[in-house]
């Protein structure tokens, strides 16, 4: 019999949380072909750093957060907002 555990459901939604902020930063990087190099260099952190935000195995501080905010021109709480289908056209994450 499985019990429920709270820890597993709060670790399970920070890997939601940072599984979405991963794929919304790649795809907007890959959305207007900017190399993962330009993007450490424009935010002063390693190509290592940007690949691992990218893939979701850490994750970035609040500094960074706000810095990846300034330099992608999106609100950082867009980078946790679910779009809805509807949504989908005023999707900051694609280039238009």
């Amino acid at each position: 019999m499985h019990e429920n555990h709270p820890e597993r459901k709060i670790q399970q939604k920070n890997l939601d949380i940072s599984s979405l902020f991963a794929s919304r930063l790649r795809c907007w990087r890959k959305s207007r072909q900017i190399p993962i190099k330009q993007i450490a260099a424009d935010l002063n952190v390693s190509v290592a750093v940007v690949s691992s935000w990218e893939h979701g195995t850490r994750f970035p501080s609040v500094t960074n957060l706000e810095n990846i905010s300034a330099y992608t021109g999106i609100p950082v709480w867009q980078f946790f907002y679910e779009i809805m289908p509807n949504e989908l056209e005023k999707n900051p994450f694609y280039d238009e």
